[in-house]
């Protein structure tokens, strides 16, 4: 039998193994999560039922906000902050939601008015565009050494391994440099979409 349909079956059988094996685990662990802030939700509210009026709106009201918020967003912030926020999401629109939002959040400021804009650096662009550019030479290789197995003759199932394993390693090298720009990325596309946002409020006026 071809070595490759040896090893192409044998990773599939892996893949299949390993997915049946841990789906149910993370599974429970997400169902368990989501039961736990629903909870927190709940007794939040009745401990804030129980509180004297003062003592609610200097540190209960703000405590429940900033945790609501990060039940909701999936990141913690001031609760003066919130509104900022809550605004961006409004103003981007669309399908734009927390999770794009929280990984734009290293480059995202907030300007004298109290509102929130992107802010890339030329050095964050540069390293991004090298990122992405490293990430398509080691897919590039990756792919050529697919080709490359796919009409060698190797004597040797050892080297078939071997060259499978270091395709396998320029992929996951390939896939860690885009992932370590995603929150560029994403603040880049969140500055487009704010740019289009008030190119149409202007032509409105």
């Amino acid at each position: 039998m071809d070595i490759n349909i040896i090893v192409t079956v044998a990773g599939s059988f892996v893949t299949a193994a390993l997915t049946s094996l841990f789906s149910p685990l993370l599974l429970n662990y997400y169902l368990k999560k989501k039961f736990q802030k629903l909870q927190y939700i709940n007794e939040s509210f009745q401990l804030y039922q129980s509180l004297n009026t003062e003592y609610k709106t200097t540190i209960i009201e703000p405590a429940i906000q900033e945790n609501l918020f990060l039940i909701i967003s999936d990141f913690r912030t001031n609760h003066l902050s919130i509104p900022a926020y809550v605004e961006l999401k409004d103003k981007l629109g669309k399908d734009f939601d927390w999770p794009i939002i929280k990984s734009a959040r290293p480059h995202l400021r907030f300007d004298q008015h109290g509102k929130l804009y992107v802010k890339l650096s030329r050095t964050v662009i540069y390293m991004r565009n090298l990122s992405l550019g490293i990430a398509v030479i080691l897919a590039l290789l990756g792919f050529s050494v697919l080709v490359f197995l796919n009409y060698a003759n190797l004597d040797d199932t050892t080297k078939y391994i071997a060259f499978y394993i270091f395709s396998a390693l320029l992929f996951m090298l390939a896939f860690v440099s885009v992932t370590s720009v995603t929150s560029v990325l994403n603040a880049g596309v969140i500055a487009n979409r704010l740019k289009e946002v008030e190119r149409t409020q202007n032509s409105d006026q």
